[in-house]
């Protein structure tokens, strides 16, 4: 019986295969952990969509009594282009009120009643919007002439005295609004905008330009002073409105901005700090907008103070580093 022991050749051979699948597994390991973990793409930058900033209120009235127990509040909103400062579009919306107390199936017997009118041709309900001052003494046929000769436009309510409507409108300068019921040929409810101090327009009070010295970016983020009416109470509510002017936001891989009250801050985890979730992104709400547009404040935004916030700070969310930022100057 003889005993044979393995060549050093075979020896050799199984270590290398042995440490060389090791080593592959080693570097698909690795490779793996780096693109799981580590290796980021920097986002894709889309153009904003938006056409016109956040409408403007211009005139605001309470129409009491359209129907029983139903009023209107009426707005004149002006909205202007992004594109083009003089290109401005006009529009009147209606929002009835009053219904509280009405039950689900009132509410639907009352649409129902409206749209069988309307499938005969017969939509009793209508608005009219009037370049003129209207009187207690304005009759049907006196608002039908003023539609004829161009001072007045008339809106169907394709659903009667309920929800809301919008409708674009030529007059800049609305005066007079009435409802009027067509099939009876008189005029139910009215008001003038004149009759209602108007809100104060939209104010600029405080701007940035932030940047980057790893990740070019630029534009100008604008905080806007709007204002709108409250429909039950009537009262004028101001909110604030960021507006984002020729932005070029940074190529990088999952910038957000947030809002600090450090001056100067460099950290999005100390107190105070807010993001700002762009509306139009793709993506988790990441800063990857260009373009210009405008967006409400986020509900967390802190208004009772003035001047509170002094940064804004643009993040790197994966990496969970600092890219750039810039002062916010305040006007007022």
């Amino acid at each position: 019986m003889s005993n044979s022991k393995p060549s050093t050749t075979t020896t050799k051979r199984k270590l290398l295969i042995a440490g060389g699948l090791f080593i592959l597994f080693a570097v698909g390991a690795g490779v793996g952990i780096y693109y799981g973990f580590f290796y980021h793409e920097n986002a894709e930058i889309t153009e904003s969509s938006a056409e016109s900033f956040l409408p403007t209120e211009k005139k605001f009235v309470i129409v009491p009594n359209v129907q029983e127990g139903v009023s209107a509040s009426v707005q004149l909103l002006e909205q202007q282009s992004t594109t083009d400062a003089d290109s401005v579009l006009y529009f009147v919306n209606v929002t009835f009120t009053g219904d509280g107390d009405m039950d689900m199936t009132t509410r639907y017997l009352r649409r129902g009643l409206q749209q069988d009118n309307n499938a005969n041709n017969n939509a009793a309900l209508k608005l009219f919007v009037s370049e003129n001052e209207l009187a207690e003494s304005t009759e049907y046929q006196e608002l039908k002439n003023q539609v004829a000769d161009g001072t007045a436009e008339t809106f169907n309510l394709t659903s009667g005295a309920v929800g809301s409507y919008q409708f674009q409108t030529t007059y800049d300068d609305a005066v007079g609004i009435a409802f009027i019921n067509s099939e009876q040929e008189q005029v139910q409810a009215f008001a003038n905008f004149a009759d209602v101090p108007n809100n104060p327009g939209p104010i600029i009070f405080a701007s940035s330009m932030p940047s980057s010295s790893q990740y070019p970016t630029s534009g100008t983020i604008n905080f806007v002073r709007r204002y709108k009416t409250d429909l039950n109470t009537g009262e004028a509510v101001p909110f604030t409105t960021m507006k984002f002017v020729d932005i070029d936001p940074p190529s990088a891989p999952g910038a957000m901005i947030y809002l600090s009250p450090v001056a100067g801050g460099r950290r999005i985890n100390e107190d105070g700090v807010i993001p700002i979730e762009i509306e139009q992104a793709d993506k988790n709400g990441w800063y990857t907008v260009s373009g210009t547009f405008e967006q409400e404040a986020p509900s967390e935004y802190d208004d009772s103070t003035d001047n509170y916030y002094q940064e804004i700070i643009i993040w790197c969310e994966p990496f969970g580093i600092y890219l750039g930022g810039g002062a916010i100057e305040y006007t007022e």
